[in-house]
């Protein structure tokens, strides 16, 4: 008769010997169930061993499961349930562990082949190719990448808005092939030139006319800024005006730029406005012409700030 496995569990009547005697029944029930139990583990658990208990923990639905893994029939489906979980534990200094390995014999595949894809509504999220390339190139985190070993790029690009330091160092080794635009604010051309100054003194009090020295500039610059002081300030109520010439010429053809000095401005260091003509060659010769004279100055003094340049 059929096996009651796997509907039921079937029971035996215990034989004495001497008492009972052996019928054909007893055997056949036996090998019977013997055989479907045989059946259900060896050709995939077709059954579930325990129907009345919960899906997790049937030993016929996880049998198939593992079985249809174990044969590599290309996907293990659950609903509802974790798809993998490993555990174990770890304690033991003296072993390499792994939790996970996978081992391909690739002796001929497609390029396109993966070790790994995880997919999210059937749409790769993160796939790692059979030569160990990631999938996508670029990968969102929110947290810090930390490595001792070297970050590998073609371009490194850093979104960091202006006031966050978009890179941060220790060593202060030498960067071999590092260009960059600017170097702690200052541009290229900056770094690469040297600030002069030009020194045009009026001794005394003048009353107008050239009232310096001839300056003899060595090199080509730019002009970056006028200033001047004095030793005494023009008395209350005047005021001298400049003019500073490069060759005979006027560098001021705004007039109304031209620098002045009052009774306000006292024996202070006054900035005044950028000359029209900033660029002078090697050997331009400067001077400083009054203009208009008040009175009380003594000594007056202005410095020419340039940057040195064509080097």
């Amino acid at each position: 008769m059929p096996a009651w496995y796997p509907g039921n569990v079937k029971l035996f009547t215990t034989k004495q010997d001497g008492v009972d005697f052996p019928q054909a029944s007893h055997i056949n029930d036996l090998q019977d169930e013997v055989t479907a139990i045989e059946r259900g583990l060896l050709e995939g658990l077709e059954h579930d061993l325990f129907p009345k208990t919960a899906s997790t923990k049937d030993l016929g639905v996880l049998g198939r499961e593992w079985r249809a893994l174990n044969l590599h029939l290309g996907e293990l489906t659950l609903s509802d349930r974790q798809a993998i979980s490993v555990r174990g534990v770890w304690n033991n200094a003296d072993i390499t562990f792994t939790a996970v390995r996978v081992n391909i014999t690739d002796t001929a595949s497609s390029a396109n082949s993966l070790l790994l894809d995880l997919q999210r509504n059937g749409t790769s999220v993160f796939s790692v190719t059979k030569s160990g390339e990631t999938r996508p190139s670029a990968i969102s985190m929110s947290g810090d990448i930390v490595t001792t070993a070297s970050v590998r790029a073609n371009t490194l690009v850093s979104t960091a808005a202006t006031g966050t330091p978009p890179l941060a160092v220790t060593s202060t080794t030498v960067v071999n092939n590092l260009n960059a635009d600017t170097v702690d604010g200052r541009h290229g051309r900056q770094l690469s030139t040297q600030r002069r100054v030009i020194v045009l003194v009026a001794p005394g009090s003048p009353s107008g006319g050239l009232v310096s020295v001839r300056f003899v500039v060595p090199v080509q610059g730019t002009i970056t800024a006028v200033r001047s002081t004095c030793r005494v300030p023009p008395s209350s109520g005047t005021t001298y005006t400049y003019d500073i010439l490069r060759n005979g010429s006027t560098i001021y053809t705004t007039a109304a730029n031209r620098p002045t000095r009052t009774a306000a401005d006292g024996t202070g260091v006054k900035t005044h406005a950028l000359p029209d003509i900033t660029s002078f060659a090697a050997a331009d010769v400067f001077e400083l012409n009054l203009l208009s004279a008040g009175t009380g100055i003594q000594d007056a003094t202005f410095f020419i700030e340039f940057d040195e340049t064509g080097q």
